[in-house]
Formats: structure tokens, sequence, C-alpha cells
């Protein structure tokens, strides 16, 4: 039996779909990408509703265009595959905070800091231990979703939360995008690679003291009270069984 996944994603981020489509096909998976083959002008909501109901997993590409206007589909997709009670995968293109407590998702897979082809490989069993004929049998048993490798891809939110926020204020000094490390390692004397940690929220949160802080915050024009909130925030985890990340309110 041929796993079919269905393929969600803003139409800005159609590049990265399109490759990594082509990279699922290549390990036999069918995939329902919409812009492409007989799918390309399938944009109607019963033929959308019809291939997220045929699939067996919903594969998100989440990016910060998530929240912009031409991402009205793949809003609709995720409320669709949520009806219809499908696994959905989130997959993470940039540091982002996508809404968790919104979604019934799984594992996320952090294409961010990995390079493609470990990120993918992730991906790839991912979706086997979620949508095999083995995990939907035992689902359908169950009659509720049974999250066999279900494990936070990204354990502490608060380096990513950083992350948004410091990219979101050099954004608004008209920053061009490719020069966001680059620009944020001369504001602050500090290497690309460091620079590059705390745009993708890699670097340990727990190094940056208040002093840092306040310059960042100087630095990209933000509140250094917001940037506080986040780095102070208490993270709480539920137990490993459960494979959520609790954040308080």
């Amino acid at each position: 039996m041929t796993i079919k996944v269905f393929l969600s994603y803003s139409h800005s981020d159609t590049e990265f779909a399109h490759m990594l489509g082509e990279a699922l096909r290549r390990v036999d998976y069918a995939v329902f990408q919409p812009d492409t083959g007989d799918m390309a002008s399938l944009w109607y909501p019963d033929e959308r509703r019809l291939y997220i109901e045929q699939s067996d997993a919903m594969v998100c590409i989440l990016s910060a265009q998530i929240y912009h206007a031409d991402s009205a589909w793949l809003r609709e997709e995720l409320r669709e595959a949520e009806q219809l009670k499908k696994p959905i995968i989130p997959v993470l293109i940039e540091p982002i905070e996508y809404p968790r407590e919104a979604l019934s998702c799984w594992r996320s897979i952090n294409f961010v800091d990995e390079d493609f082809r470990h990120a993918f490989r992730a991906l790839r069993d991912q979706i086997y231990a979620v949508a095999s004929p083995h995990a939907l049998a035992l689902r359908k048993l169950m009659k509720s979703r049974v999250r066999t490798l279900e494990t936070e891809t990204i354990v502490d939110p608060r380096p990513i939360r950083l992350g948004a926020l410091i990219r979101e204020g050099l954004i608004k000094l008209q920053i061009p995008p490719d020069q966001l490390d680059s620009t944020l390692a001369q504001l602050l004397n500090i290497s690309e690679r460091f620079a590059q940690g705390l745009l993708k929220g890699t670097f340990p949160i727990t190094e940056l003291d208040d002093d840092f802080l306040a310059a960042l915050a100087e630095a990209v024009g933000v509140d250094p009270d917001d940037l506080r909130a986040i780095v102070n925030v208490d993270v709480v985890y539920t137990p490993p069984d459960s494979g959520r990340v609790q954040r308080p309110d």
C-alpha cells in the first residue's frame, strides 16, 4: 500500500514545497500537491477536501507566510485535515511560533537548523510512523490518534520566540532578509554564526545576560521588557508519555 501525503503550504513557499514533494516521491510516497500535475487547477473546496480525505497524512510547510493573506488556503486546508482527523506533521522552514494548541499536531520536523538530508530522513520516518498500514489500523482500532513517535523537536520554545522577535525588529528597520544575520552581527559586534543562532532560535537562551538583552533590544528597536518576558518565562513539561510541551498562560 502506497502512503498518500497531502502537501500543504503557502504560495510564497512553493519552491521549497516542490523540492520536498520531489524528495517524497523518490521514496515512494504518493504526494497530493495542489499546484502540480492533475491538481494544478483543483483549487475548489470540494476537490481539495476530497484529496485531503483520500490522503493518509498531511505535511504542512510552515514559515512566517502562514500569517499572510496568501496563506488563506493553507489555513483552510489545516481546518479540513483537523475535521477529518488526519495526522498533521508540521515542517518548519523558518523560526516561527505556530499554534500547536490549536492543532492536533504530531512531531514537528525542523528544517531551520538541520541540513535538508537529515531533516528529510526524520520526516520520511515520521510519515511512515503515523500513516503506515499498521499505524492506520491501530488508530482505527483505538478510535483515536496513537502518537507512536511523537516527541518535541523543539524542547524549549523561548529561543524560537526570541529569534522571531529579533527578525521582526530587523525587518521593521527595513533590513533585507538575506542580510539579517550579517547586520545583527555588525550591530552587536558578534560573529555571524552567533547572530545566525539567535535568529534561528538555536542559541542557548540561558547564556544571554541582562546587559546583552538590553543591547540587543536597542540594536533591533524592540522593547527590552518584551525580550525579558520571553527569556524569563517558565517552561513546564508534561510527563514524557504525553509528548507535549505545556506553556504558561
